[in-house]
């Protein structure tokens, strides 16, 4: 979108001037210090590679279960919207490092990103924008555990809501201790879960796919129609369910920053997005093929529901219990894919708890509870405790909200509501207006008014989607 004759989207994103200044002030005002294991790491250099695969790991998450659903809703629309959501979150990720160049290097955050370009209004709008989006994923983590956890209970009993809360308050008192942990520095393996977890959802879904399909044809039986609209009547939502998705541009400068190359930063993030469309695309069309078109059912918000009662599995598993979709009595058949998947989502989730719970307690922390410097020790044990509970809290207020979503049929809102309006705002919406008021002195006019013109589209554009998928959400639950 920026590009003048001294700085284009692939030249470095600091002139001559301004990492002469930068250096010079940092000279002065930061001490000599013997660099952390971290950031001797970061020192190396990522290459362009493993760059790819650290944004792939923040961005491709959980929102893979949803892909199938939200291509059912959206109908093949839905096809070039991602491409263009992707093209769209692709600019604003290198928008938003461009911004971070404008800080100093030991004072870069988003909160301290959006003071510099709008003072004291630009910080609270970061902080309230990303603490309802970790609220949204915080819920739909929880239904994701308490849902996928029911799919594995071999007691689970049909139209039995004592077995859904007996599994959500279960689970919710396991999580409750991880909570507790005020220091993450051990959790590396989470990141090699998630991806693990992400491998499973892609090539289990489209393997499913192909090999149903393969089956059906060679069979010679006749294949159902194909009845994918044009253009679906829940399109509002899948685009929310998509934004979802591509919200993740905060961690973006931390990964150009750790780049041996930065003056590659943006090949490397036109390789991720082109590889989170690919994926993004390939996981929602296989759902869709697998279930809503040649099973002829309705695809559910989480794919792993369709799996798990789906008597056509590639390796079967006879697990005791009732088949609760349709008649009590049934024996259940989860296939063993199936059981695979189901057990590597309900990590990925679990683990994903308290991560994020961490970071969205940092706003209410500072606020009751001050930044905790200059403090006794017996000053910060008392803070540490009031901590636990303040999370413990927080913890049990999202459950709780998330059980009312998971009873009354509310994930897919909550995704929809929390793409559409927060991660609209943040990963598209904020990096326009940040760039624009930053740049507004050095860019050309025309580069800033579209940069300002594509923030206030993004805000209205959120709003009017997540309205639209409240109105369909009460229509269908009356």
């Amino acid at each position: 979108m920026y590009a003048s004759p001294k700085q284009t989207l692939h030249e470095p994103l600091l002139t001559v001037e301004e990492q002469r200044a930068s250096a010079g002030r940092t000279r002065i005002v930061i001490p000599r210090e013997e660099p952390s294991p971290i950031t001797a790491r970061a020192q190396k250099g990522a290459s362009v590679s493993s760059s790819v695969f650290s944004v792939l790991n923040v961005y491709v998450g959980l929102g893979l279960l949803s892909k199938p659903y939200a291509f059912e809703q959206g109908g093949w629309i839905s096809l070039p919207a991602l491409a263009i959501l992707c093209v769209v979150a692709n600019v604003t990720g290198k928008l938003i490092v461009r911004s971070f160049a404008k800080l100093p290097k030991e004072d870069q955050s988003y909160v301290r990103l959006g003071e510099k370009a709008f003072g004291a209004a630009g910080a609270w709008a970061v902080r309230i924008v990303i603490a309802l989006e970790l609220f949204g994923a915080e819920i739909v983590l929880l239904i994701f555990v308490w849902k996928n956890a029911l799919l594995l209970a071999p007691w689970y009993m049909p139209d039995a809501a004592i077995s859904e809360s007996s599994v959500a308050l279960i689970m919710t008192l396991v999580a409750t201790p991880t909570v507790w942990a005020l220091d993450f520095g051990s959790l590396g393996p989470i990141s090699l879960i998630g991806v693990v977890a992400s491998v499973l959802i892609v090539f289990v879904t489209v393997g499913v796919a192909v090999t149903y399909f393969t089956k059906a044809t060679l069979s010679g039986a006749e294949l159902p129609p194909f009845e994918l609209q044009p253009v679906g009547s829940g399109l509002p939502m899948a685009v929310g369910i998509f934004i979802l998705s591509l919200g993740g541009h905060a961690a973006l400068p931390g990964v150009y920053s750790a780049m041996a190359t930065p003056e590659r930063f943006d090949r490397m993030l036109d390789i991720s997005m082109m590889c989170m469309f690919a994926i993004y695309a390939s996981v929602g069309m296989a759902g869709y093929v697998a279930y809503g078109w040649l099973e002829q059912e309705e695809v559910d918000v989480l794919i792993t529901a369709n799996m798990a009662h789906d008597g056509r599995g590639l390796v079967p598993l006879q697990l005791p219990g009732h088949y609760w979709r349709h008649t009590a009595g049934v024996g259940r058949t989860m296939s063993l894919e199936s059981t695979i998947m189901t057990l590597a989502v309900v990590a990925k989730s679990f683990t994903a708890i308290s991560p994020v719970l961490a970071v969205l307690a940092d706003l209410p922390e500072q606020l009751l509870l001050g930044d905790g410097y200059g403090l006794s020790p017996a000053a910060l044990e008392v803070r540490k405790q009031r901590q636990i509970a303040l999370r413990t809290l927080l913890l049990w207020v999202a459950a709780a909200l998330a059980y009312l979503c998971s009873v009354y049929g509310g994930l897919a809102l909550v995704e929809a509501v929390t793409g559409a309006l927060c991660s609209m705002l943040a990963s598209l919406g904020l990096p326009c207006a940040f760039w624009a008021a930053l740049h507004r002195h050095e860019a050309p006019a025309a580069h800033v008014a579209a940069a300002a013109a594509l923030a206030i589209v993004a805000a209205c554009a959120g709003a009017a989607m997540s309205a639209l998928d409240i109105v369909k959400f009460l229509e269908h639950s009356k």
